[in-house]
Protein backbone atom coordinates (compact mmCIF):
# COMPACT_ATOMS: atom_id res chain seq x y z
CA UNK A 1 0.00 0.00 0.00
CA UNK A 2 1.14 3.18 -1.10
CA UNK A 3 0.82 5.80 2.49
CA UNK A 4 2.91 8.67 0.96
CA UNK A 5 1.42 11.46 2.54
CA UNK A 6 -1.82 9.99 4.04
CA UNK A 7 -4.45 12.20 4.94
CA UNK A 8 -3.45 15.06 2.89
CA UNK A 9 -5.81 16.89 0.88
CA UNK A 10 -8.53 14.60 2.43
CA UNK A 11 -11.17 16.26 4.68
CA UNK A 12 -13.45 16.14 7.71
CA UNK A 13 -16.22 15.98 5.93
CA UNK A 14 -15.17 13.53 2.93
CA UNK A 15 -13.98 11.02 5.74
CA UNK A 16 -16.82 11.18 7.96
CA UNK A 17 -18.90 10.63 4.92
CA UNK A 18 -17.01 7.53 4.18
CA UNK A 19 -17.18 6.63 7.54
CA UNK A 20 -20.97 6.57 6.86
CA UNK A 21 -20.47 4.55 4.04
CA UNK A 22 -19.07 1.86 5.46
CA UNK A 23 -20.90 1.61 9.08
CA UNK A 24 -23.73 1.23 6.60
CA UNK A 25 -22.62 -1.43 4.75
CA UNK A 26 -23.22 -5.58 5.12
CA UNK A 27 -19.99 -5.92 6.67
CA UNK A 28 -20.25 -4.02 9.58
CA UNK A 29 -24.23 -4.46 9.75
CA UNK A 30 -23.63 -6.80 12.96
CA UNK A 31 -20.04 -5.68 14.03
CA UNK A 32 -21.10 -3.53 16.79
CA UNK A 33 -17.25 -3.42 18.84
CA UNK A 34 -16.20 -2.66 15.17
CA UNK A 35 -18.32 -0.28 14.09
CA UNK A 36 -17.41 1.70 18.13
CA UNK A 37 -13.88 0.99 17.45
CA UNK A 38 -13.63 3.24 14.36
CA UNK A 39 -16.31 5.74 14.61
CA UNK A 40 -13.85 6.58 17.74
CA UNK A 41 -10.51 6.37 15.70
CA UNK A 42 -12.09 8.06 12.75
CA UNK A 43 -13.59 11.14 14.91
CA UNK A 44 -10.30 11.59 16.91
CA UNK A 45 -8.05 11.57 13.71
CA UNK A 46 -10.29 14.20 12.27
CA UNK A 47 -10.38 16.08 15.15
CA UNK A 48 -6.61 16.21 14.99
CA UNK A 49 -5.90 13.40 18.26
CA UNK A 50 -4.80 10.91 16.44
CA UNK A 51 -1.57 10.81 18.29
CA UNK A 52 -3.68 9.92 21.39
CA UNK A 53 -5.22 6.88 20.56
CA UNK A 54 -3.27 4.49 22.46
CA UNK A 55 -3.75 0.78 23.62
CA UNK A 56 -5.06 2.66 27.34
CA UNK A 57 -7.98 5.45 25.91
CA UNK A 58 -9.24 2.72 23.19
CA UNK A 59 -9.25 0.08 26.25
CA UNK A 60 -11.12 2.67 28.28
CA UNK A 61 -13.38 4.61 25.77
CA UNK A 62 -13.82 1.99 23.47
CA UNK A 63 -14.06 -1.53 25.21
CA UNK A 64 -15.17 -0.53 28.61
CA UNK A 65 -12.37 -1.77 30.60
CA UNK A 66 -12.00 0.46 33.94
CA UNK A 67 -9.24 2.46 35.02
CA UNK A 68 -7.14 -0.88 35.81
CA UNK A 69 -6.65 -1.95 32.23
CA UNK A 70 -3.14 -2.64 31.30
CA UNK A 71 -2.90 -3.56 27.62
CA UNK A 72 -0.26 -5.55 28.31
CA UNK A 73 -2.35 -7.72 30.17
CA UNK A 74 -5.55 -7.65 28.46
CA UNK A 75 -5.03 -7.82 24.58
CA UNK A 76 -8.60 -6.74 23.46
CA UNK A 77 -7.29 -4.04 21.43
CA UNK A 78 -4.79 -5.64 19.47
CA UNK A 79 -6.76 -8.10 18.95
CA UNK A 80 -9.76 -5.56 17.83
CA UNK A 81 -8.06 -3.40 15.89
CA UNK A 82 -6.35 -6.76 13.86
CA UNK A 83 -9.93 -8.15 13.23
CA UNK A 84 -11.07 -4.31 12.15
CA UNK A 85 -7.87 -4.51 9.51
CA UNK A 86 -9.59 -8.00 8.42
CA UNK A 87 -13.02 -6.25 8.16
CA UNK A 88 -11.93 -3.34 6.38
CA UNK A 89 -10.11 -5.40 3.79
CA UNK A 90 -13.24 -7.66 3.04
CA UNK A 91 -15.08 -4.19 3.22
CA UNK A 92 -13.08 -2.86 0.11
CA UNK A 93 -12.44 -6.19 -1.58
CA UNK A 94 -16.78 -6.38 -1.91
CA UNK A 95 -19.35 -3.35 -1.48
CA UNK A 96 -16.61 -0.87 -0.93
CA UNK A 97 -14.63 -1.78 -4.14
CA UNK A 98 -15.62 1.49 -6.09
CA UNK A 99 -15.02 3.68 -2.71
CA UNK A 100 -12.67 6.17 -3.67
CA UNK A 101 -11.39 7.02 -0.14
CA UNK A 102 -9.56 4.28 2.16
CA UNK A 103 -10.06 4.03 5.79
CA UNK A 104 -6.73 1.98 6.39
CA UNK A 105 -5.45 0.83 9.71
CA UNK A 106 -1.22 0.49 9.42
CA UNK A 107 0.51 -2.41 11.09
CA UNK A 108 1.81 -1.07 14.67
CA UNK A 109 -0.63 1.49 15.31
CA UNK A 110 -3.76 2.45 16.18
CA UNK A 111 -4.44 6.05 14.08
CA UNK A 112 -6.19 5.43 10.78
CA UNK A 113 -5.26 7.06 7.04
CA UNK A 114 -7.49 8.25 4.88
CA UNK A 115 -6.20 8.15 1.43
CA UNK A 116 -8.05 7.93 -1.60
CA UNK A 117 -7.57 5.10 -4.24
CA UNK A 118 -5.32 6.04 -6.99
CA UNK A 119 -6.83 6.10 -10.44
CA UNK A 120 -4.78 3.46 -12.17
CA UNK A 121 -6.27 1.10 -9.60
CA UNK A 122 -10.07 2.12 -10.13
CA UNK A 123 -8.78 2.10 -13.91
CA UNK A 124 -7.37 -1.72 -13.17
CA UNK A 125 -10.35 -2.74 -11.65
CA UNK A 126 -12.88 -1.12 -14.05
CA UNK A 127 -10.88 -2.87 -16.83
CA UNK A 128 -10.63 -6.20 -15.21
CA UNK A 129 -14.73 -6.03 -14.73
CA UNK A 130 -15.00 -5.04 -18.68
CA UNK A 131 -13.04 -7.74 -19.60
CA UNK A 132 -14.87 -10.23 -17.26
CA UNK A 133 -18.12 -8.99 -17.98
CA UNK A 134 -17.15 -8.67 -21.89
CA UNK A 135 -16.20 -12.65 -21.63
CA UNK A 136 -18.85 -13.71 -19.84
CA UNK A 137 -21.20 -12.19 -22.46
CA UNK A 138 -18.99 -13.90 -25.38
CA UNK A 139 -18.65 -17.18 -23.30
CA UNK A 140 -22.83 -17.01 -23.18
CA UNK A 141 -23.31 -15.99 -26.80
CA UNK A 142 -20.98 -19.13 -27.63
CA UNK A 143 -22.77 -21.43 -25.67
CA UNK A 144 -26.19 -20.14 -27.15
CA UNK A 145 -24.69 -21.17 -30.51
CA UNK A 146 -23.86 -24.52 -29.53
CA UNK A 147 -26.91 -25.04 -28.34
CA UNK A 148 -28.66 -23.32 -31.29
CA UNK A 149 -26.60 -25.90 -33.69
CA UNK A 150 -27.05 -29.30 -31.59
CA UNK A 151 -30.49 -28.39 -31.82
CA UNK A 152 -30.84 -27.92 -35.88
CA UNK A 153 -28.49 -30.44 -36.15
CA UNK A 154 -31.13 -33.17 -34.14
CA UNK A 155 -34.05 -31.55 -36.05
CA UNK A 156 -32.53 -32.45 -39.50
CA UNK A 157 -31.98 -35.86 -38.01
CA UNK A 158 -34.56 -36.45 -37.34
CA UNK A 159 -36.58 -35.15 -40.41
CA UNK A 160 -34.55 -37.23 -42.29
CA UNK A 161 -35.44 -40.32 -40.33
CA UNK A 162 -39.10 -39.80 -39.99
CA UNK A 163 -39.90 -38.60 -43.72
CA UNK A 164 -41.96 -41.32 -45.83
CA UNK A 165 -39.90 -43.04 -48.47
CA UNK A 166 -40.44 -41.43 -52.28
CA UNK A 167 -42.94 -42.76 -54.08
CA UNK A 168 -40.90 -42.05 -57.09
CA UNK A 169 -37.90 -44.37 -55.92
CA UNK A 170 -39.80 -48.05 -55.99
CA UNK A 171 -41.25 -47.09 -59.22
CA UNK A 172 -38.85 -48.80 -61.44
CA UNK A 173 -39.69 -46.98 -64.78
CA UNK A 174 -38.60 -48.66 -67.63
CA UNK A 175 -37.26 -46.58 -70.69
Amino acid sequence: MDHAEPNRGIDGGSARAQLERILASRAFAHAGRHSRLLRFTVEQAIEGQADRLKEYLLGTQVFGRDDSFDPRLDPVVRVEVHRLRARLGNYYQNEGRDDLLLIEFPKGGYAPLFRRRPASRRALDRAREWVVTRRGVWTLALGGLVVVAAAAGYWISASRRAAPPSPFLDVGLAV
